[in-house]
């Protein structure tokens, strides 16, 4: 699943999405629109945040 489709679908805000993942909002903003992408220890933060639905792998593979 992309970030994207995930934050469209939690309840969580994405302010606490990015204090979960331990970044900054605007960082998560250009994660959901695509323009960058989380280093290792951030992907694996967002896989783990999810639940495993936004997969640290996705990230490798280009997707967003």
């Amino acid at each position: 699943m992309k970030l994207k489709a995930w934050l469209d679908l939690s309840p969580m805000s994405r302010a606490e999405f990015a204090e979960k993942v331990g970044a900054d909002l605007s960082t998560i903003y250009r994660w959901y629109h695509g323009q960058t992408r989380p280093d290792y220890e951030r992907a694996k933060k967002v896989q783990d945040v999810t639940d495993g639905a936004v997969r640290f792998d996705d990230w490798l593979n280009g997707e967003k």
